[in-house]
């Protein structure tokens, strides 16, 4: 019986997140357009913009799948990383970046930055 109950439980499990990974995304539910979005710098070019703070433990997770989501788009999209800046230790992380960004190091050796 309890061996039943976890494998219904699994099933159940997948179910779930299968059908909540593919429900579309309603305007003004899931989400809303920008009242002021910012001026298109280049026509036909998708710029994506990351705020991020070296401290941040939740920044460090998502690090590997931005920069892999990164990789696989096409010319016409480009991501911006932009370090926070709200206070002293935020600033002295983002002058980091901009110091090893300014150098060009490697975005692999930023990593070692996080924490």
């Amino acid at each position: 019986m309890t061996l039943y109950l976890k494998k219904f439980s699994k099933l159940f499990l997948i179910a779930f997140f299968a059908v909540s990974v593919s429900a579309e995304y309603k305007l003004g539910k899931d989400y809303r357009l920008v009242d002021n979005p910012l001026p298109v710098k280049r026509d036909g070019i998708v710029e994506v913009t990351e705020s991020f703070w070296y401290g941040c433990t939740h920044c460090y997770s998502f690090e590997p799948s931005i920069n892999s989501w990164e990789a696989r788009q096409a010319d016409d999209t480009i991501l911006i990383k932009m370090p926070i800046t709200w206070g002293p230790i935020h600033q002295l992380h983002a002058a980091l970046f901009l110091y090893y960004r300014g150098i060009k190091t490697r975005s692999r050796l930023l990593i070692l930055l996080f924490l």
